[in-house]
Parts: structure tokens; sequence; C-alpha cells
């Protein structure tokens, strides 16, 4: 395990890649690929969006980003994710904004979110709809198997519902 007490985050060292690699392998407008879960990673701070994307990608989900959640919302009608990681505090539209307007769209409202921040915005998050709250710092590995019981648990779902 590695310490990143600047971003406050625990990253676990297999999850630890060059920059390069993210670059050179994640590109977040890259084109869908087949039935590949979209993950969108809503945050302000680029090594969170870089150490999230990365993780993500090498689990092989597809990856889109979005650095307020203004632009969240854009990659919401473009990306059509099956989850969403979204932080609380961000400038023009943050986590509570983001939240209300995805839930008050009717295509939106069942995809899952999860509000990931630091402990000290806890507080800031109370009322906001989600499905779960990761507090900073946090492990890149609970995360991902986090986020792949939500893919399950949607699809599992999804099939019931056909």
């Amino acid at each position: 395990m590695v310490e990143n007490p600047e971003h406050g985050m625990v990253v676990e060292r297999d999850d630890v890649q060059p920059r390069i690699a993210v670059v050179s392998l994640l590109p977040s407008d890259s084109p869908p690929r087949g039935n590949v879960p979209t993950i969108l990673v809503i945050d302000d701070d680029v090594p969170t969006l870089e150490l999230l994307s990365a993780a993500f990608g090498l689990e092989g989900y597809r990856v889109v980003d979005a650095v307020n959640g203004r632009e969240g919302m854009l990659r919401m009608e473009t990306d059509h994710p099956d989850v969403v990681l979204c932080d609380v505090l961000m400038p023009e539209v943050d986590g509570r904004g983001f939240s209300e307007a995805m839930h008050a769209r009717a295509a939106f409202k069942n995809i899952p979110l999860v509000l990931v921040s630091a402990g000290q915005e806890s507080g800031v998050a109370a009322g906001i709809e989600c499905t779960a709250f990761v507090e900073k710092p946090f492990s890149v590995g609970a995360l991902v198997a986090l986020v792949k019981q939500l893919i399950d648990h949607s699809q599992m779902v999804c099939g019931l519902d056909t």
C-alpha cells in the first residue's frame, strides 16, 4: 500500500501504473467497446481523475471523465455511463447539483451514483441522493469492488425487467 497524503488516498501497489500507461491505454474519449460497462468519474482534482481512470481502465471498464458537475451532465448525455463516481466539492456545479440534475432525468435516475469525497466533506454530502458514499482516503481496490457489485446488481435487475 502507498499513501498519497496530498490527495488523501491509499493506493494498492498493484493499482499504481506509470503515467504514460494512462495516456497510451486510456484515452477518455475512446469509442465504446461492445458491452463494456462505462464509468463516469467527475472530480476537479486531475490526479484523482488519472488514478481512477487508470484503475478502472486496467479492470477492463471504459472510463470517461469530467472536472465538474456541468461537464458530468454533458457526459451523461453522450456516454450513457453504467456507474458515476462524483466528488462533492467542485467548481461550477458541485456534487449536490449534479445529483439533483441527474435524478431529475428519468433516463438517469436509476444509474448508481457513488460520492467520493474527503471525510471533512461528509457533512456537506448529507442529504445528497446517492447509492454510496466513499470517504477519502480510500482503497482503490475496494472502490473497484464496489463498482463491480453495483454493475452486477444493475445487470441482474435489468435482466429481471425484460
